[in-house]
């Protein structure tokens, strides 16, 4: 969770200023379309803790996040990206070298280089299809769809190529059930109570 907290804080003290730039937007690069049902007496993961919790909660919370912030921050885009799988240690660090390593061999034809990864992560900075909610967009530019399933909503949950993967029956489940301000509202607690 500490990747999700960090880097909210991270979006939170970057506001003011993107407020004041030209065509501002947030990317973050997590886990896009890896959203899943999140518990809300268990959003920080001390009651129930699970592997697979830890990689589907802040992907879930960065995805409802951002789609508050979009809609309170009006002239900002934020992008929440899947990078697929890239060509990094993070299998060796993460299973050791034998087991990472035989991984990352059957891996292989699946795993983007690193190089090739960011080239998509400045595609995803740069490109007029995802514009902020305020912003009709760039005249001829295709403008991707949002979680919220509207065109240009501010928000979008894409692929390391910008293809939409935004689990909709979850999604609208979550923010349905009220997620949206319990995100917010635990997520800046939680940033408050780090800031002490």
């Amino acid at each position: 969770m500490l990747r999700y907290y960090s880097g909210m804080r991270f979006v939170y003290n970057l506001i003011p200023s993107l407020e004041k730039s030209k065509d501002p937007r947030v990317v973050s690069v997590l886990a896009a379309g890896k959203e899943g049902l999140i518990e809300e007496g268990n959003l920080d993961l001390k009651q129930r803790f699970s592997i697979s919790a830890s990689n589907s909660y802040p992907a879930t919370m960065t995805s409802l996040l951002f789609q508050v912030l979009a809609t309170k921050h009006r002239t900002i885009s934020f992008v929440h990206e899947f990078p697929g799988f890239v060509a990094t240690p993070l299998l060796k660090h993460s299973l050791g070298n034998i087991a990472g390593t035989l991984l990352g061999l059957l891996m292989k034809p699946l795993m983007m280089k690193p190089s090739e990864s960011g080239e998509w992560a400045v595609f995803l900075s740069t490109s007029h299809s995802f514009p902020p909610k305020d912003s009709p967009g760039r005249k001829g530019a295709r403008v991707a769809r949002s979680p919220t399933g509207l065109v240009g909503d501010g928000v979008y949950l894409v692929n390391y190529d910008g293809e939409d993967v935004t689990n909709q029956r979850i999604m609208g489940q979550l923010r349905a059930s009220g997620f949206l301000s319990t995100v917010e509202k635990h997520t800046l607690e939680t940033i408050r109570l780090l800031s002490c």
